[in-house]
């Protein structure tokens, strides 16, 4: 909503049309901002991921901005102890545990795709959404072999979020220098912006992640 009280041409990229259309028409009448569109995208099959971001380069001359957002709750159980609690166990068409696919891979994968338009538009910002539920996370094989993963109730979600602070890390790690984007944990840091670092302002948005700046080494 406040990219779009900035005036910004936003794309809201949603698996349900009917749903991100209503959200299209809610945000532009709140923020009167016409250039609010939508676009479909299943982060959990990396087809839908290859063709959104496909669109994208054919028809956006720039992208100032990607906030990884999407997510589920998943549980490693063939049912959930609840309805709330949880999707159940599932694996894609391409062979990936569900929430594994939807909260980690498909964003990894789209966030690749786009990472050179986003440096030809510097200054930009690559925002992975994650939790503090990461410290309970784990990384684990099985996620890749659609095995089932280790543990009990949210511990994919625990896990995936884990790989998504991990992936900013060295994400931020290799854009260090190029000119191009910045990304980190828990807050955003203005592409290029000279002698500007990541930890403080990451460890200041998420105060538990200081040991594990240390731990990466970045």
């Amino acid at each position: 909503m406040d990219l779009a009280r900035r005036n910004a041409r936003t794309i809201l990229a949603c698996r349900s049309r009917e749903r991100g259309q209503a959200a299209v028409e809610e945000i532009r009448a709140a923020t009167g901002n016409p250039a609010v569109v939508l676009r479909l995208l299943d982060t959990g099959s990396l087809a839908s991921v290859r063709a959104f971001a496909s669109a994208v380069l054919r028809e956006e001359p720039r992208l100032d901005a990607l906030v990884n957002n999407a997510g589920v709750t998943g549980t490693c159980r063939e049912k959930p102890r609840s309805p709330d609690r949880g999707l159940p166990f599932a694996i894609t068409a391409e062979g990936l545990e569900q929430t594994f696919a939807i909260n980690y891979l498909g964003p990894f994968l789209l966030t690749n795709l786009l990472l050179d338009l986003l440096k030809a538009s510097a200054p930009a910002r690559v925002v992975n959404v994650s939790s503090f539920r990461h410290s309970a996370g784990t990384a684990d094989s099985g996620y890749l072999t659609g095995q089932r993963c280790p543990g009990g109730h949210a511990a994919a979600y625990n896990s995936t979020k884990l790989m998504n602070v991990l992936f900013t890390a060295e994400l931020a790690r290799r854009l260090q220098g190029t000119g191009g984007c910045r990304a980190v944990p828990g807050s955003a840091v203005p592409c290029g912006t000279p002698g500007t670092s990541p930890v403080p302002s990451a460890c200041a948005a998420v105060p538990d992640l200081g040991g594990c700046w240390q731990s990466w080494g970045v």
